[in-house]
């Protein structure tokens, strides 16, 4: 049916021009990202070049730029005034019962966390070592609080202004806690002479009060903090004092960790120093629960380096022919002696080494003559290669010789390079 221009055609087309200028509209809204619209369902915003609009390419500069990164806040130094650091006293020690007596005690671990006070921090750390089971929830307040101050102080330390480093420092000092010795230790190198020398004291005193505590894993945690810090020269003193008092201690832990460090400075250091790592092993060497220290004693002395640890590493070396009668704690000595002498840049822990492998190799080939248990071939297989990572880890890469030293575990090999090469070995 043909339509004509009739007044109720006119009327139909007014009527229906609105409804498609609508429609139209609102396909364009949405072609363009409506505002007013959730984003599709596939998470793809338009205009980012995923949309498929030929008209909205990647990069299209009418896109919005992204907002800038905002950079955490700046941490402030919070003081107060002697009256208002009262009045959270007052609340935090109040007579009150209940409930109430609760939510005042809660109140002043709150108030106290807000301020940088000596005082306050002091308030914190009595809370979170409160034994009251009437506490509980105080003590939990306060161990979160002071959580959340030591990680305010140490954001405090970043800032330039002097007073706020010198006040990070001095207020986790008071805590006692390990990211006091860290920042501490960063607050030696500081740029400012004060914040240095607060820095300085408060690492040695830090140090020396868990040293002094009879709680052995505080002795152990201050033993460990002074051979990281003997190197420091604001504090070394004081460390290797503590670290030289630790050689002669009941526990063998410490005393272990002492003299190890003791060793590995080497003996131009500490010329007198080998004496006190036999006796150390002496003590040890019987006491079926000291094998693990008196393996450490022995490598000790290849850490000192000392000529005359040669012989002493020797004469702990006993016994290996008797593979079918192998005592574990006396193989993992030996072991170690041959670990000692691999360390030992002598040439007679060369001789040494290549003699005591060639007694372990005769003997493990002697079928016929010394019958061995399959534990004895398993103990000589341990020794030949104890051995050959001694000599390799005195030989390798070694300036001057024909060629490189052997990878291997054969004893035929070793004796052709020591042949060849030891009129060319650096050492004494």
């Amino acid at each position: 049916m043909r339509v004509t221009d009739s007044t109720p055609a006119r009327v139909l087309l007014a009527l229906l021009g609105p409804a498609l200028a609508c429609l139209v509209s609102g396909l364009d809204l949405q072609a363009q990202g409506n505002p007013l619209e959730p984003p599709p369902d596939n998470d793809i915003a338009p205009g980012d070049g995923n949309d498929g609009n030929p008209l909205n390419p990647p990069g299209d500069p009418t896109k919005p730029p992204e907002p800038p990164a905002q950079e955490p806040p700046k941490e402030v130094l919070c003081r107060a005034t002697k009256e208002e650091m009262d009045a959270i006293a007052a609340k935090y020690d109040n007579e009150e019962k209940g409930e109430e007596r609760l939510k005042s005690k809660l109140a002043a671990v709150e108030e106290a966390l807000a301020l940088d006070e000596a005082r306050m921090v002091k308030l914190l750390m009595r809370a979170a070592g409160s034994t009251a089971k009437a506490d509980e929830a105080v003590r939990k307040a306060a161990e979160e609080a002071l959580a959340k101050k030591i990680a305010h102080l140490r954001r405090l330390f970043k800032n330039e202004a002097e007073e706020d480093r010198i006040a990070a420092l001095e207020l986790l000092i008071l805590t006692g806690k390990p990211d006091a010795v860290r920042l501490c230790t960063r607050g030696l190198s500081d740029p400012s002479k004060k914040v240095a020398d607060i820095a300085q004291k408060g690492l040695v005193k830090l140090i020396k009060d868990r040293w002094e505590s009879k709680d052995p894993a505080e002795r152990l945690s201050a033993l460990c903090d002074a051979v990281e810090l003997a190197d420091e020269p604001a504090v070394k003193s004081e460390m290797m004092g503590i670290i030289n008092g630790a050689v002669g201690s009941t526990d063998e832990r410490l005393q272990e960790i002492s003299i190890r460090f003791i060793a590995a400075k080497g003996h131009m250091q500490r010329s007198n120093f080998l004496p006190t790592i036999l006796a150390a092993l002496k003590d040890v060497v019987g006491n079926p629960a000291g094998q693990e220290f008196a393996c450490s004693y022995i490598r000790a002395i290849g850490d000192y380096g000392h000529h005359d640890g040669v012989r002493a590493a020797l004469q702990y070396l006993r016994d290996h022919q008797k593979f079918d009668r192998a005592d574990a704690a006396q193989v993992k000595r030996n072991l170690a002696v041959f670990d000692a002498l691999g360390r030992l840049r002598y040439k007679d822990s060369v001789k040494e080494i290549m003699k005591k492998w060639r007694e372990i190799d005769e003997t493990a080939r002697a079928q016929e003559t010394t019958p061995q248990t399959e534990d004895g071939r398993k103990v000589a297989q341990k020794y030949i290669g104890a051995c050959a990572a001694a000599m390799f880890g005195l030989c390798d890469n070694l300036p001057g010789t024909a060629e490189p030293a052997p990878r291997s575990s054969e004893y035929a090999d070793w004796t052709r390079w020591i042949g060849g090469n030891s009129w060319k070995l650096p050492f004494e």
